[in-house]
């Protein structure tokens, strides 16, 4: 019994030996698989460079000339203000439906609180954008009388752009806390138009965007001479010119850290492609040196990873403060206000 059990302990010693070998002969380095680029916002965001051309332009048609019915209002700055006199100007490219103000003698001016409110209520800026019938002019008409009716005080304005044939129609409004306040709720074509709104798309007649958009409701910024810029309502801080540079600024900085993640994933994934190639059918064993070199290799990538994932959520959270990036739509030349 004695001889029996100082065999049995012996068989079994030789056997952990045996299996300890084998391990430390066949262990191989962990091998991290090739990781895609995340998929969240960031590196699905195209490279924001759009490139307009002509045909974006919303279209803004002159009707057949007539003579405005009251005499126009002062001219400043190549801005003239209107007063009770419907636009000289068609809602479509057969040129003669023309605009229809409906004016509410007491509609009144409202504060920016009040005017957001109309505006998150109003569903014109849910409507398809279609050319020939239905584009820039019938969005500010419709956004006017809609208005008008609601109490809220309103203009219609056309916009001329430098080197432009073709203008473009938006709404004014005279906000009691934060001066006037231009608001252009237009949208894109009907066949580009998606579940979400503008999603990374430039639509080749109504506004181009890019980026998310849960609303075409935006603020436009007009001042002469400079860029017609818009900005998302639900983004935008305030009405005066500034704070769309404030914007602009943001969102070049956004363009800019989005650019180098892209640049980091991409060289991240030809690494970890190098590694699975390096490691492909060999077999490391502990303590020698392509093990210690593919156990710190391996660690690094990791790290590496991990490093993208927050990068990646935190310009997540800055793109979708952002809003959608509407293409701006040129240099504006002129400007008339109809109230």
């Amino acid at each position: 019994m004695r001889k029996l059990a100082v065999t049995l302990i012996i068989f079994f010693a030789l056997a952990l030996l045996i299996g300890t070998i084998g391990y430390v002969v066949s262990a191989r380095a962990p091998a991290p698989v090739a990781m895609p680029l995340p998929t969240s916002t960031p590196t699905t965001t195209p490279v924001l460079t759009p490139e307009p051309t002509p045909e974006q332009t919303p279209t803004l048609f002159p009707a057949p000339a007539l003579p405005p019915a009251i005499e126009q209002g002062p001219v400043s700055d190549n801005v003239s203000v209107h007063q009770g006199e419907q636009p000289p100007y068609a809602l479509t490219a057969a040129g003669y439906d023309r605009v229809q103000l409906i004016s509410n003698g007491n509609a009144t001016d409202p504060t920016w609180q009040q005017l957001m409110s109309f505006l998150i209520a109003d569903k014109t800026d849910e409507k398809d954008y279609v050319t020939g019938s239905f584009m820039c002019g019938a969005f500010a008409e419709e956004l006017y009388n809609n208005a008008e009716a609601a109490g809220v005080r309103a203009a219609w304005v056309s916009v001329s752009l430098e080197g432009e044939s073709k203008g473009h129609a938006l709404n004014a409004f005279n906000t009691t806390d934060r001066g006037l306040v231009y608001i252009d709720c237009g949208g894109e074509t009907a066949q580009n138009n998606t579940e979400s709104v503008g999603m990374n798309s430039t639509s080749p007649e109504g506004l181009g965007v890019y980026g998310e958009a849960n609303s075409c409701d935006k603020v436009a910024y007009v001042e002469v001479g400079k860029e017609l810029g818009l900005v998302s309502l639900d983004i935008a801080s305030c009405p005066q010119y500034v704070c769309y540079q404030d914007y602009e600024e943001m969102k070049a900085s956004f363009e800019a850290s989005l650019a180098d993640y892209n640049q980091e994933a991409q060289n991240y994934n030809s690494e970890v492609a190098a590694f699975n190639e390096w490691v492909a059918g060999r077999v490391f064993i502990e303590g020698t040196s392509d093990a210690e070199r593919a156990h710190q290799w391996s660690e690094e990538l990791g790290q590496e990873k991990d490093k993208l994932a927050a990068l990646s959520e935190t310009l997540d959270t800055e793109g979708k403060s952002c809003g959608a990036f509407w293409q701006p739509l040129g240099i504006v030349s002129n400007v008339d206000i109809y109230w």
